[in-house]
């Protein structure tokens, strides 16, 4: 007596494989969304660390942001890239203030952003940067108190970094060091250098960034917006770089600077 069998042909397993290949097309979109949408919220939680810490800060030091960096007491300034003088800027400065440890480490959680393609922070890189041309850099004499913030909701003053700089001609080059601040793109501070270079909001997260504002809040925001907003005068409310109506420190800096969505700035 003859047995049957029964098994797939070649075109059943042919029509199977190409269903489960239609699903994983149709299904990765959303898997990849969801994957960004979790590191976005992990990056979200890291600011609101740092909002946190730097009201802290400013409690313990006269009401005053943290400086992007501190003199260092040999002159000079300081270089992130260097391990000993990292004590020296703004991401130290919080980290301590939230860990209450004054000792530089080699590694912090919070300043990693999970979606930053570089996140490096042992050697010379952290995912964030500080709006110092306009809340306070040391060496150039800046110095802005919480209280002198006209609009905190609209006042940026942490968010995503850009993994490149942009030259004084247009020209993207890799910025390994200085991702630690943003600044925006059409003015600098009175004794800058005309030369300096440009450093934007980061956009990691599908064209946005993780903005901190200075009421505490954050959130993310389209990045092309945010590096591309001119400064009018009188101010212009949604113009979120400037945090005062002091506009004695800085100086207009369109003129022959490259248009476009891009901005920022270091010299």
């Amino acid at each position: 007596m003859r047995r049957s069998t029964t098994g797939f042909t070649l075109i059943e397993l042919l029509v199977v494989i190409s269903i489960i290949a239609l699903l994983i097309a149709l299904l990765l979109p959303a898997l990849n969304r969801a994957k960004e949408a979790a590191a976005a919220s992990v990056c979200s939680s890291n600011l609101r660390q740092m909002g946190l810490a730097v009201n802290v800060y400013a409690e313990d030091n006269d009401g005053i942001f943290p400086y992007y960096r501190i003199a260092k007491p040999g002159g000079g300034h300081a270089d992130p890239r260097i391990p000993e003088d990292r004590q020296y800027f703004w991401y130290e400065k919080l980290r301590a203030t939230i860990q209450q440890d004054k000792r530089t480490p080699f590694t912090f959680d919070a300043w990693i952003c999970p979606s930053d393609p570089t996140p490096v922070y042992s050697s010379d890189q952290v995912s964030y940067g500080f709006n110092y041309t306009n809340l306070g850099d040391q060496p150039y004499n800046v110095t802005v108190k919480l209280d002198d913030v006209v609009e905190p909701s609209r006042t940026i003053v942490i968010a995503d970094t850009d993994e490149n700089y942009i030259t004084p001609g247009g020209a993207l080059s890799p910025t390994p060091g200085w991702a630690c601040v943003i600044s925006p793109m059409d003015i600098r501070m009175i004794g800058w250098p005309s030369n300096h270079n440009q450093y934007p909001v980061g956009d990691r997260h599908n064209g946005s960034a993780n903005i901190l504002f200075a009421d505490t809040h954050v959130a993310l925001h389209d990045a092309v917006y945010i590096n591309a907003q001119q400064r009018t005068n009188p101010r212009d409310p949604d113009y979120w770089w400037d945090a005062t109506e002091n506009r004695t420190l800085y100086q207009d800096d369109r003129a022959g600077r490259p248009s476009g969505g891009r901005g920022g700035g270091r010299s």
